[in-house]
């Protein structure tokens, strides 16, 4: 059952960063790809008739830990399997086992030659806000300065390296990106009359994505552009739907790139 709440505005704000660390192993067969991801979204609602406030806002956080294998299988073949835990509330009360979601993704690719790697797979995931398997598609191509790094339905993305030194990369980048958030419930009308548990979101988010190699270990990253096809929804313990749609405006994310030189058994690169 849904129902579209009327005379209302709905203002999204995400500020979010995250760190990445591959580590490959001395066989140079292995790589471990892990990221730490902080995002703190704000849901801003105006004049709706579901609040009792005129203004309302939803101060949400996530936090997820990625790791990633990424397996040479010999001959052309490799494996990427990796999970991604995620704690995902508004943390108004204790944590409980709502406010934790478990991510994955498995995936099988294969270099066609010296530009080209093809692969296929499934991944489950909230990208579009409720958890849903799907299938996916990678594609990389990587000639001279250019590389393209393809993963449908999460991400298509296009880098130039500049320069003799290839410090800089410019580029284009097209991410589909949601949140499923659980939530107390609080400061609702009567038109909402079970508790509400779950805000969730999604957007498409567009724009220039610019890499600078600070030092050999050390890579900084900022993306933004414009965030579009933005979805809310508000989910009753009944299962009850409120939707709304936001307007398309402007994003900015930056991440901050690590790879730790070799220490015993494991060569991090």
């Amino acid at each position: 059952m849904e129902d579209s709440p009327t005379g209302a505005e709905l203002e999204s704000k995400v500020a979010s960063a995250f760190v990445r660390l591959p580590v490959k192993f001395k066989n140079q067969k292995t790589v471990l790809l892990n990221t730490i991801r902080y995002a703190n979204v704000q849901q801003i609602s105006h004049h709706s008739q579901l609040f009792l406030a005129d203004k309302h806002k939803s101060d949400l956080h996530l936090i997820s830990f990625s790791p990633m294998l990424i397996q040479s299988l010999g001959g052309k073949w490799t494996l990427l399997a990796g999970i991604t835990p995620t704690l995902a509330s508004d943390l108004k009360e204790g944590l409980s086992s709502d406010d934790f979601l478990l991510q994955a993704s498995l995936l099988a690719s294969a270099k066609l030659n010296d530009w080209w790697t093809l692969g296929g797979g499934a991944v489950y995931t909230t990208q579009f806000g409720d958890p849903r398997f799907l299938p996916a598609v990678q594609l990389r191509y990587r000639k001279d300065k250019h590389f393209i790094n393809v993963l449908l339905p999460s991400y298509v993305n296009y880098l130039y390296r500049v320069g003799q030194a290839e410090k800089l990369r410019l580029g284009i980048r097209l991410e589909t990106n949601g949140g499923n958030f659980n939530v107390i419930n609080s400061d609702y009308t009567e038109a909402i009359p079970n508790t509400i548990n779950k805000i969730i979101y999604s957007r498409v988010n567009m724009g220039a994505v610019v890499n600078l190699q600070i030092t050999e270990t050390v890579m900084l990253e900022a993306f933004g552009g414009l965030g579009a096809a933005r979805k809310f929804k508000l989910r009753d313990e009944m299962d009850k739907v409120f939707k709304a749609d936001a307007e398309s405006g402007g994003f900015f994310n930056i991440g901050v790139i690590l790879t730790a030189p070799s220490k015993g058994g494991a060569d991090e690169g």
